[in-house]
């Protein structure tokens, strides 16, 4: 992986990095970030719950939607529209739903049983297993408002 300039990381990380909590130098970000990542990704299999799937079914009703927006590939989502749940991969901003849930109770169901290894896409093509995929780490961090770059450093990085 190539070494990231100062310019890069405030460019992509300015926006996380002004509703962080923990402060970070470009230089700490740019060693994290130029690691050699052979590490695997480490398996969690608790399940979300039924308390954590209700407070991200209210929070999605309440218009705000799961999941990164940039150009290409962009992840894993989960968005509300018209009475409907969808979870899918989403490309350039836009999320195609891989699965639809019609109302909250099944939606509900669905992710209290699911766990952060449960949606990684590990038996999937290299390129998606683990790629900005739907974790705890990033629910929890949908709920209070806190930033992508705190969850792929607690999650990879181990800070």
């Amino acid at each position: 992986m190539s070494k990231f300039t100062s310019e890069q990381v405030d460019c992509f990380f300015l926006r996380d990095r002004q509703n962080w909590n923990v402060s970070l130098s470009n230089d700490k970000i740019n060693t994290i970030m130029t690691q050699d990542d052979s590490q695997e990704f480490v398996p969690e299999t608790v399940l979300f719950g039924t308390t954590l799937a209700i407070a991200v079914a209210t929070k999605l009703r309440s218009g705000l939607s799961f999941g990164y927006s940039h150009r290409d590939y962009c992840g894993m989502g989960i968005l509300f529209q018209e009475g409907m749940y969808y979870y899918g991969e989403i490309w350039d901003g836009y999320l195609e739903p891989m699965l639809s849930f019609e109302g909250e109770v099944a939606f509900i169901a669905w992710l209290a049983m699911q766990s952060t290894s449960s949606l990684a896409r590990l038996d999937d093509e290299e390129f998606f297993r683990g790629n900005q995929i739907v974790s705890r780490l990033r629910l929890e961090g949908f709920l209070e408002g806190t930033s992508s770059i705190r969850d792929y450093l607690l999650l990879y990085h181990k800070l």
